[in-house]
């Protein structure tokens, strides 16, 4: 649930900085006014899917000129301090962030979350997930731990309207290439756990994250139309006496589909999506079973399966 969340929070905020680019475009004297203030905004979104998930978020905006030079590449540099908070059905977080931009195409960022969360009947928040019998057995833990985690990474993005000025000439790219490191308080690396209603499959360690986005941005009511690709490897350590190659933990697992951009009106945007994701394929077995007793189809490795469709509603608050 919460990789869900994290990727459609991410995609939904990489557009803001495009839009702005836009307006500025068209009135870059009042742009160049105020990029030598502190810029507050607070960003409110909703989140919806099916199969069903929920998600409301807020975050602070604090955005401080830095390195700005007259320049279009820098003229519009800065460091952007972010805290906030997000809310599921069955989880708290709380969330802090840098982004540095030091030039138009490129972003530096790093952010630490912690959360915790509770059951509702079989809908776990929190949870350990054990081998029972080759089963598995979750034990909901119910704010009794934490959950924390601490990533890093850049991005590289490109606007063509940036270099053919026209309303009509916004082809854009992003790539972003990040790590995460994220862990359960009072657990080792060998114990497996369950957060936000995920597949459970998680112990303490790294990841290595990305994303790929090109799309189209128009000066209409439908302001964008774009293809996102997520690719994500886990970089945990076997436990003891296992490989967890067997089951196909060392594969790339990627996340893909469109997404479609509502502008209702300046600084209110409704985002719809659908997503499919590769998932490894396993020989025999049944969905109740431990995951680390699977046995990987060394043949095909991986399967396409439909993921969700959702909904994100997001709105920016200027002060």
């Amino acid at each position: 649930m919460k990789k869900l969340f994290i990727g459609i929070v991410l995609c939904s905020f990489l557009f803001l900085p495009l839009t702005a680019h836009e307006e500025s475009h068209k009135s870059q004297s009042s742009e160049h006014y105020s990029n030598k203030k502190v810029a507050y905004t607070t960003t409110i979104n909703a989140i919806v899917t099916w199969p069903p998930q929920a998600l409301v978020g807020v975050t602070q905006n604090f955005k401080v000129p830095l390195m700005q030079f007259d320049n279009p590449l820098t003229k519009d540099n800065n460091i952007n301090f972010k805290i906030g908070a997000e809310l599921s059905p069955i989880s708290f977080e709380g969330k802090f962030g840098i982004v540095w931009t030091p030039i138009a195409f490129l972003e530096f960022y790093t952010e630490s979350r912690v959360g915790s969360g509770w059951n509702i009947k079989t809908l776990y928040g929190l949870a350990l997930n054990k081998n029972n019998a080759g089963k598995s057995n979750y034990i909901p833990l119910n704010f009794s731990k934490s959950i924390y985690s601490f990533s890093f990474g850049g991005a590289f993005q490109f606007d063509l309207g940036a270099v053919i000025p026209n309303d009509w000439s916004h082809v854009v790219f992003r790539t972003d290439q990040a790590a995460l490191y994220k862990a359960m308080s009072g657990v080792d690396s060998e114990t497996s756990w369950l957060y936000q209603a995920d597949s459970g499959e998680n112990r303490n360690g790294w990841k290595y994250q990305a994303s790929y986005l090109i799309g189209y941005k128009m000066p209409i009511f439908l302001d964008l139309i774009a293809m996102k690709i997520d690719v994500e490897k886990k970089l945990f350590a076997s436990p003891k006496g296992l490989d967890n190659k067997v089951w196909g933990e060392n594969l790339f697992l990627t996340t893909f589909g469109p997404i479609i951009n509502f502008n209702i009106k300046k600084d209110y945007n409704i985002m719809l999506l659908a997503q499919w994701q590769t998932k490894p394929l396993y020989k025999g077995g049944g969905e109740a079973d431990f995951y680390q007793t699977k046995i990987l189809d060394t043949d095909k490795k991986t399967q396409v399966k439909f993921y969700q469709v959702g909904i994100v509603f997001y709105m920016n608050i200027n002060r």
